[in-house]
């Protein structure tokens, strides 16, 4: 008699599958900052071809590729810092100050500079407030597109953690018995909030409203769509573990010697790359509606460039960015969310060498651009000052600010 084939979702560490996922939360990072550094090569290649519109048609088809690199490297971070959250399961309170300590840091980072660099430079060509300043870079910050609106992540990774606590955490005072539920239901929180990012950011983009800049460094800068996922996969988590003691008469220490199987690992990225296709899906289905609407009300149905640019604005706020998901589905079936690397120290490095790759395509990108576009770029500089080709109403708020932000808008 043939011997009765084990699930997987009954295996131990005696009877486990060979099959090892070789990727890491590491591994993922690194993949994501190579996809980072790699997208800068657009912004270089874009401002070339603005600048000498010539080279343009050449070197579109590049900037397209490089950029459309961008959009891999947020999943990719979303689901290592899902594995860094989980594993970090038994101490919430070292995991809610790490990344509500950071996003804070960031937030106070960005005024930093809003208010004592940038309110210094426009303070020496002319008096400026501190709240002209902030309204002047709520203007500036939403100009720069998508790379304006992707600033303080560590915000959606506090939200990620406050929905795993919610979720999660059992209260060892409040919240007994049956008024769980009122705690589990504060995971609507930070959705809320998520929701209220997004609402803002689709106004802000649309021009229906103006925000300072110390309120813009509050918003999220995911892709709503990655949030969701989240949530579902930490919903998932915590299904299969009842399942696991109820239906399948499992005990904690049975499940917790379960969840070290590599059977384990590969059902989980199985569950990952379903919930994935789904919620890109969803997000299609929903930014096709949003489109539309706005297409209909800006009354730009047949005109091409217009849906074009209605597209472009709204994949700068995050619509359409879980896409990409479907495409990473071969390096999440690779993943295993409880593999820990040795030697942890190396973590902090990949964020150093990251940004330094980032500078290097900068200053190499732009000295390039200089040595081959100096004259053009000259006449450029001159009309931003001059403001020959600058309409008298755009933007508003201080004169310099205001031609600065048309002339990034030129670029985009």
């Amino acid at each position: 008699m043939a011997e009765k084939k084990i699930k997987l979702r009954d295996r131990t560490l005696k009877n486990d599958i060979n099959f090892k996922a070789p990727f890491s939360y590491r591994e993922l990072r690194i993949i994501g900052w190579v996809f980072i550094v790699l997208a800068q090569i657009a912004v270089i290649l874009n401002l070339n071809g603005k600048i000498n519109p010539n080279s343009a048609p050449f070197l579109d088809g590049w900037a397209n590729f490089f950029q459309s690199l961008s959009y891999f490297s947020l999943p990719l971070f979303l689901v290592a810092n899902m594995a860094c959250i989980i594993q970090k399961r038994n101490n919430f309170k070292y995991m809610l100050l790490f990344y509500g300590g950071a996003a804070l840091g960031m937030y106070l980072l960005g005024n930093f500079v809003v208010f004592h660099y940038g309110r210094g430079i426009m303070n020496s060509i002319s008096p400026t407030s501190w709240g002209e300043a902030a309204d002047l870079f709520g203007l500036l910050l939403p100009a720069l597109g998508k790379n304006g609106y992707v600033f303080n992540i560590f915000i959606d990774l506090f939200l990620c953690s406050l929905m795993y606590f919610f979720l999660y955490y059992e209260p060892k005072k409040f919240f007994q018995d049956k008024k769980i539920i009122w705690f589990r239901l504060m995971v609507l929180l930070p959705i809320f909030y998520e929701i209220g990012s997004m609402v803002i950011k689709f106004r802000i983009t649309f021009f229906y409203m103006t925000i300072p800049s110390y309120v813009f460094f509050f918003l999220t800068s995911k892709p709503p769509f990655m949030l969701l996922a989240f949530l579902l996969l930490i919903v998932l988590f915590k299904i299969d573990e009842r399942k696991h003691i109820k239906k399948l008469n499992k005990s904690e220490k049975e499940l917790e010697e379960h969840k070290k199987t590599n059977a384990h690992n590969l059902v989980v990225s199985i569950q990952m790359s379903i919930i994935f296709v789904i919620v890109a899906i969803l997000d299609i289905i929903v930014s096709f509606i949003i489109l539309a609407s706005v297409a209909v009300n800006m009354h730009a149905l047949e005109d091409k460039a217009l849906i074009q640019a209605i597209i472009n604005q709204l994949t700068n706020i995050g619509f359409y960015g879980s896409a990409t998901l479907v495409i990473l589905i071969p390096v999440f079936l690779l993943f295993s969310y409880r593999k820990e690397p040795k030697n942890k120290e190396i973590d902090k490095f990949i964020p150093i060498v990251g940004i330094g790759l980032i500078l290097f395509v900068y200053v190499e990108g732009i000295f390039q651009t200089i040595t081959h576009q100096l004259p053009i770029i000259i006449e450029k500089i001159k009309s931003i000052f001059s403001g020959e080709d600058t309409p008298p109403e755009e933007g508003g708020g201080g004169e310099l600010i205001r031609r600065i932000v048309h002339f990034i808008r030129s670029l985009r």
